[in-house]
């Protein structure tokens, strides 16, 4: 069978660079999520479960919504229970 040299190169380097390029991709992907669990996880969700207080501008057209971090990293809860920095 003869071969020419792209089939040579498609069939050898494409496949193992793919290969790695999938590999490259999860954990990318992978290292996203955790620096987003890390850093963004307690304040991205929020709603009348976590809602602390509501206040009202003077003309009512702008209201104001503060809410409490969520407890679902470990910097979350340290800040949580030391009192600092407790709403968003």
């Amino acid at each position: 069978m003869k071969y020419n040299a792209i089939e040579i190169f498609i069939k050898t380097i494409l496949r193992k660079d793919i290969n790695f390029v999938k590999k490259l991709i999860f954990i990318l992907l992978t290292l996203i999520a955790f620096i987003w669990w890390l850093l963004f996880s307690s304040s991205c969700f929020y709603g009348d479960f976590n809602l602390y207080y509501t206040k009202e501008g003077d003309d009512g057209e702008y209201y104001l919504n503060m809410y409490q971090h969520l407890p679902t990293t470990q910097i979350a809860v340290y800040k949580l229970i030391d009192g600092y920095d407790k709403y968003f």
